[in-house]
């Protein structure tokens, strides 16, 4: 559901300090003093030693990456990791946050089949109990993989309407569907 906080034609581009920020990964100590004071250097910001931090190790972000994407760190373009900082001593990237983000309800109201295989599913994400009221809508492009999918863009709109929606490979013009569900399925 994180991906869905983002708008990009190309996961490539996608911004990942916004990706990961409020995730952590179950099995990873807190930092160490260490880690802390490095990070605190690298970044030139005295004020953010009293934040939560997070350490994401470059496997783990790259086991990620493939299964949600089907990419790695290496294919991303320049600036995606532009608020983290990277300890070569750990292989990690590291940032302070003041909070998680909340990800709220998504609800999948609709999805069309492409031509070219892949599949726009529309989504309204908001945290009422029926977030097709007051939510966010949005179409997210994903393309199969063997037996699941990765996401290959997604638009989202804050206004309530559905965003213009351009995916990646020419298709048949999209039609959004009638039948809204208000089911959660995340």
């Amino acid at each position: 559901a994180q991906a869905l906080y983002a708008d990009f034609d190309d996961p490539r581009d996608m911004d990942l300090h916004n990706y990961f920020y409020g995730v952590t990964f179950q099995d990873e100590e807190p930092l160490t003093q260490e880690e802390r004071d490095a990070i605190v250097a690298m970044s030139g910001r005295e004020d953010c030693s009293w934040m939560d931090g997070a350490r994401f190790p470059v496997e783990k972000m790259n086991r990620t990456l493939q299964e949600v994407f089907g990419i790695s760190l290496d294919d991303m373009h320049d600036d995606t990791l532009w608020a983290m900082h990277y300890l070569e001593s750990t292989d990690s990237y590291y940032y302070f946050n003041s909070g998680s983000k909340h990800v709220g309800r998504i609800h999948v109201v609709g999805t069309k089949t492409l031509k070219n295989g892949n599949i726009a599913v529309y989504y309204t994400r908001g945290y009422e109990l029926d977030p097709t009221e007051h939510g966010k809508r949005g179409v997210v492009t994903l393309k199969p993989a063997g037996d699941s999918y990765h996401i290959l863009s997604n638009y989202y709109s804050e206004d309530g309407t559905w965003p213009e929606y351009q995916p990646p490979e020419p298709t048949e013009p999209d039609v959004i569907p009638d039948n809204l569900s208000t089911d959660p399925v995340f």
